[in-house]
């Protein structure tokens, strides 16, 4: 099974100071699992991480935020997953389920990890995962 990382897993498990740091590397084991990331995960990783409002007087640029991106997964079993589908698809997503305009990131990730095969990984509670139309019993795993 490859993991699909949340953006907020991917935070905790590089900031020793998130509140989650600890629950995400007792998760991720000793040698890791196999991941995934995709244009969205690595675009709000870096985003977010390097914001002045995320840092809190620590400010790192977005060129170390995405050096450290990808030597994290140069030095694990990291795989790329591009993106080709839409939100709006009908046929992939039952919007009438969708709870919240806040759940749509969510609910694409959860769609990027089910057609590869793989598993979302988050610490978000409330995935309306029905939602995605594709998504099975293993699709997503809640820490």
């Amino acid at each position: 099974m490859r993991y699909l990382l949340d953006i907020n897993l991917i935070i905790a498990l590089m900031d020793p100071d998130h509140v989650f740091h600890q629950r995400a590397h007792d998760w991720w084991g000793e040698g890791g699992k196999p991941w995934a990331s995709c244009p969205l995960t690595e675009n709000g990783f870096i985003r977010i991480t390097a914001s002045a409002a995320y840092s809190q007087g620590k400010t790192a640029t977005v060129l170390e935020m995405a050096s450290r991106h990808s030597a994290f997964a140069k030095n694990s079993d990291h795989q790329f997953w591009a993106d080709d589908f839409s939100i709006t698809d009908p046929s992939l997503f039952d919007h009438a389920l969708t709870l919240s305009s806040k759940h749509l990131t969510d609910l694409y990730l959860l769609e990027m990890a089910t057609r590869n095969g793989g598993c979302l990984v988050t610490f978000d509670r409330n995935i309306p995962g029905n939602a995605v139309l594709s998504a099975g019993a293993g699709s997503l795993l809640v820490l």
